[in-house]
């Protein structure tokens, strides 16, 4: 990404901007590995690759909020 920022500190960033954004992270690393080497918060979801259309269609369900 530009800047040298990564997906965990742009959600990061983009929710101390708005604090109700819905985010849904994709990512090819673990929750826990992310955890680990970028401080991902616990209130931000992620959804691991290679990811099936209906694990993704849940995820969003459930940030959405339906």
């Amino acid at each position: 990404m530009p800047g040298g920022m990564n997906g965990v500190q742009l959600a990061v960033e983009a929710r101390r901007i708005s604090p109700k954004l819905k985010v849904l992270l994709a990512s090819g690393y673990t929750a826990a590995a992310l955890s680990l080497e970028h401080g991902l918060p616990n209130n931000l979801d992620i959804v691991e690759k290679p990811f099936r259309h209906e694990e993704l269609a849940k995820k969003l369900r459930l940030v959405i909020g339906g």
